[in-house]
């Protein structure tokens, strides 16, 4: 006869692999058993497998990738987990809370983001919401922007960092760039620093004997893995100024891989470090190259160098200074480095008396060669990301010009139209975080200098309109620029602008009804509703209604709104376009359309609408707060 056995008679081993099974939410009921289960349910190994494969995203300040790799016993997982639970309930209750009423958005988005990155996590299984949630698009909407100001607050970290002359690596610098379009893919910048770390492995899986090379044997060996395996450079010249190329997350993950040449290059130097390669961008004008430096006492070739030929001058400023009767055909004036290379054209060494010609034909004199042939710190290497950045948004709205009426071509979609805004602000904000001294380096006492100051205007300006729950980030990061100024326009505009921003975000909003005769008669279209424009055709959606023009003196006169036929005494309608644009529309220039699908409207509608109702080709409203009629 055979003997039944239970659960209690297995090897705690055996039970500790089948609790693995066990759902997470069971694990409390699991614990009441018995001592040995209550034991066993508490075990780190099993809390830090539930930390490891519920949540994909940590701040910084857990040192979580070292923790993984200490014994398991040293950290308190158990505990861990629950506080990561923690934030995802505080995350969630606040995000619930954003999207059910329009009031203390700023302030709400604000204490999800001060919960650091912990909460992206929670973020991101919101913004994944499913088609039958109820308020998907509202949820979709909040989520991503509440995780794109927490992305953004992580890469001005970045380069507030290197103003203040922390170390900060180069893939960071510039991969805080993609955290500006990132939404929900993968390439932060810890993601960034984990691929170039996979990239170093593979190449040295390759270069077994790797090294026993010297300094050039090294610098050329990676020059050819990095061509290889189509790491840089572009498939065609025609796409040079593309936006996608000016970012180092995006071309990794790129099939093709394309980027300019700085961007090439950075990839190259940062594969390079994690070699113990001494590779550096060397600020060349026009065209970014690779420097590489051979270790303190040695050349180029893995020759020692005796204490009386080491000249410690050229490690500091480059190319050295001094004259050097060596043939100019030679790659570098001495041994000693650097070596300089394009990994961007080639994976051959460029010769230094080629890029000394390169100078002096457009113009540089051989006393100031040695300013172009300087490593460039990280912070150079940003700013001039976000001058390409410009370059390329500019080119982009070139071409649209070109177009004939200054609109985007229809392959133009409205996320590469984001894609576009939301480069130019990441161009923006490196660019005056970075352009403006220290207050001790000022020449006028609290004075942002040019061209610090340009950028206030446009930041403004997107932030208001596009990024509002910025609002913080501003405050912390670029007010403080003015501080010690006595008096200043710009910054008692930016001041004001915040005031009026956060005062508005606090007060309820004001409660519009269809309760009068004007309202219910004169106002003949409703939220939610679908139009096309009679006159420029543009689609768009209906946001908000004024029974007549509620736009002062100026603005009428300066749209010519008596010329209408009905003129000023008509409906007018707030709408959201389907360029993300927001305009006030009269009643005259409406036609209602009830399509099938809107899908250049949906990533926009979240900010006014819960869902799309496909049978009544509306949008289900989520201002009623707003618009209880409606």
């Amino acid at each position: 006869m055979i003997s039944a056995h239970s659960l209690s008679d297995l090897p705690d081993e055996v039970v500790q692999a089948i609790l693995f099974y066990v759902p997470r939410e069971s694990l409390p009921s699991v614990q009441v058993v018995s001592k040995r289960f209550n034991r066993l349910s508490n075990e780190p190994l099993l809390w830090r497998y539930h930390c490891k494969t519920q949540f994909k995203y940590w701040d910084p300040s857990h040192n979580i990738r070292q923790r993984f790799q200490q014994r398991v016993g040293l950290v308190d997982w158990k505990q861990l987990y629950i506080y990561r639970c923690t934030v995802d309930r505080k995350a969630t209750k606040l995000l619930n809370s954003i999207l059910e009423s329009q009031t203390g958005r700023i302030g709400k988005t604000q204490q999800i983001v001060d919960l650091g990155y912990d909460a992206k996590d929670t973020l991101l299984r919101h913004y994944r919401a499913g088609n039958e949630t109820e308020d998907v698009l509202a949820r979709r909407y909040y989520s991503d922007s509440v995780l794109g100001c927490l992305h953004r607050t992580r890469a001005i970290e970045q380069w507030s960092k290197l103003r203040f002359g922390e170390d900060v690596p180069l893939e960071r610098a510039l991969g805080a760039f993609d955290m500006y379009l990132l939404r929900d893919k993968e390439g932060d910048v810890d993601e960034i620093a984990t691929w170039f770390d996979d990239l170093a492995t593979r190449f040295r899986l390759q270069q077994p004997n790797f090294d026993g090379f010297s300094s050039r044997e090294k610098a050329l060996a990676l020059a050819s893995f990095v061509r290889e395996h189509n790491l840089t450079g572009l498939r065609s010249e025609r796409a040079y100024r593309d936006l996608q190329n000016n970012f180092i997350g995006i071309a990794l993950q790129d099939e093709e891989h394309q980027s300019l040449p700085l961007v090439s290059v950075a990839i190259y130097c940062c594969i390079a470090k994690r070699l113990d390669v001494d590779a550096r961008p060397c600020g060349f004008p026009f065209h970014v190259h690779a420097m590489v430096y051979p270790p303190d006492g040695w050349t180029l070739d893995g020759a020692r160098i005796s204490p009386e030929q080491d000249d410690s001058g050229s490690r500091q400023g480059g190319v050295p200074h001094s004259t050097s009767s060596a043939d100019e055909s030679s790659p570098c004036d001495s041994a000693q480095g650097p070596m300089y290379l394009d990994p961007f054209r080639s994976d051959r060494e460029t010769p230094l008396s080629d890029l000394k010609s390169q100078l002096a034909t457009i113009g540089v004199t051989a006393d100031k060669h040695s300013i172009y042939l300087n490593g460039s710190p990280a912070s150079e290497i940003v700013l001039r990301t976000a001058r390409n950045i410009v370059y390329s948004v500019q080119e982009s709205h070139q071409n649209a010009m070109a177009n004939g009426n200054g609109n985007f071509p229809p392959s133009y979609s409205i996320r590469a139209l984001a894609n576009m805004e939301d480069a130019f602000y990441a161009a923006l904000w490196a660019s005056i975080i970075l352009s403006t001294p220290l207050p001790s380096d000022r020449t006028h006492r609290g004075l942002i200098p040019i061209p610090g100051r340009q950028y206030l205007p446009h930041i403004v300006k997107h932030f208001e309109h596009q990024n509002p729950m910025d609002v913080t980030l501003v405050e912390r990061h670029i007010l403080p620029l003015f501080r010690d100024e006595q008096r200043d326009e710009q910054r008692d505009s930016l001041l004001e602008t915040t005031r009026v921003m956060r005062a508005g975000d606090v007060i309820p909003k004001r409660v519009v009804r269809r309760d009068s005769d004007a309202a219910r008669q004169g106002v003949k279209y409703k939220v939610g509703q679908v139009f096309r424009h009679k006159r420029y055709g543009y689609q768009g959606v209906i946001t908000g209604w004024d029974v007549e023009c509620g736009m002062d003196q100026g603005w009428i006169l300066q749209n010519r709104v008596d010329r209408l036929d009905r003129g000023r005494h008509q409906s007018f309608y707030h709408v959201l376009v389907e360029d993300r644009s927001v305009r006030y529309v009269a009643e005259e220039n409406i036609e209602i359309e009830q399509p099938e699908k809107v899908s250049e409207l949906m990533d926009l509608a979240g900010r006014h609408f819960k869902r799309w109702e496909e049978k009544s080709g509306t949008f289900i409203s989520n201002i009623r707060d707003e618009y209880p009629d409606d």
